[in-house]
């Protein structure tokens, strides 16, 4: 047998393989919608550690009673651009946590710190953030120990110490601190 002749009967095997499978596809292609939804927007990707400037909106004060204070009381200073554009627009909300950390006493300044918790993404996504503003009030420690010596061997020995206050700590509205996104949970295997 030649190779001519053992090659007719594959070739026309492979004819009516062809010509039975062919309307097979052709009708699951029919079956098939033609107009698909165009896929989905992919959300922004954030990269971890991402700066985030925020803008205090209100003015907060050690002696005004923020202690544990939480809510929208700042907003994103800057648009915060990524890989794939605009992550975070300006002024979008961002969740802030007013801490007391002290009060003014004698002498001594008041202290306030502001956690940033979280914000959005330009789809809506809530974003945590990391970070904090720490600030203090101006001591007057060194004043009130004046006084009392100074005055109180006249007057009233260490009466004045007592009235001489460290100031309390203002942050005034407007002021701007930088935050980063925080890196996703790590997931801890249970042994």
């Amino acid at each position: 047998m030649s190779i001519r002749t053992a090659s007719k009967p594959i070739a026309s095997f492979l004819s009516f393989l062809l010509m039975v499978l062919s309307p097979l596809g052709a009708a699951q292609a029919q079956e098939l919608p033609q107009d698909l939804p165009p896929p989905p927007p992919q959300a922004p990707r954030v990269n971890p550690y991402t700066q985030v400037p925020i803008r205090i909106t209100q003015t907060i004060n050690s002696e005004a009673g923020y202690m544990g204070t939480q809510g929208t009381l700042g907003v994103v200073d800057r648009d915060v651009v990524g890989p794939q554009g605009v992550i975070i627009r300006a002024g979008t909300a961002v969740a802030l946590n007013v801490d007391l950390l002290a009060r003014a006493a004698v002498g001594e300044p008041g202290q306030v710190r502001i956690v940033a918790l979280e914000t959005s993404t330009v789809d809506g996504q809530p974003l945590p953030l990391q970070g904090y503003f720490l600030h203090r009030g101006r001591s007057r420690k060194g004043a009130s120990i004046g006084v009392a010596v100074g005055v109180g061997i006249f007057v009233l020995p260490m009466a004045l110490f007592l009235l001489l206050r460290g100031k309390s700590a203002v942050v005034p509205a407007g002021t701007v601190f930088n935050a980063a996104v925080a890196p996703p949970p790590t997931q801890v295997a249970p042994r």
